[in-house]
């Protein structure tokens, strides 16, 4: 048996991730939208390159493109308690911000789901990045490449 639910090729799984997108854009600073959204996308690979003869591919596609580096690292950190040694790209996620009362702003703002960024990472997209704004790259990547 191949797949499951009906998911039997990338672009099954490609639909599956534009679904999680469009949750996540609906409730951005939604923790469970965002892990389950990168937890999928870390998927893709599995999906494009399927089976143990490919993980040499997959590793390398990963480590080749630091957008994919963050997607692995925060669905890997998503479903495991400590960082691991080979995590390069992500720093720290979560919600980040200030709150402010009254001048500018009518209502008060506590901050958004943001990923702080290092190496490779942070010299492509800068140290600090916005959980749904690295989503939208991680689809347009995907959409390019499926």
């Amino acid at each position: 048996m191949q797949g499951a639910f009906d998911l039997k090729t990338p672009q099954d799984w490609f639909q599956r991730l534009e679904r999680e997108f469009a949750n996540l854009r609906a409730a951005p600073n939604n923790r469970d939208m965002v892990i389950n959204f990168f937890v999928a996308a870390e998927s893709m690979l599995d999906w494009k390159y399927p089976g143990d003869g490919n993980a040499a591919v997959r590793k390398a596609v990963r480590d080749s493109e630091p957008l994919l580096l963050v997607v692995w690292d925060l669905a890997s950190l998503s479903k495991h308690l400590a960082v691991r040694q080979n995590h390069k790209s992500v720093d720290e996620s979560g919600l980040f911000g200030e709150f402010f009362d009254g001048g500018f702003f009518d209502v008060p703002f506590f901050g958004q789901l943001s990923v702080q960024l290092k190496g490779a990472a942070a010299a492509q997209f800068g140290g600090s990045v916005l959980a749904v704004e690295l989503a939208e790259r991680t689809m347009a990547y995907w959409k390019k490449n499926v």
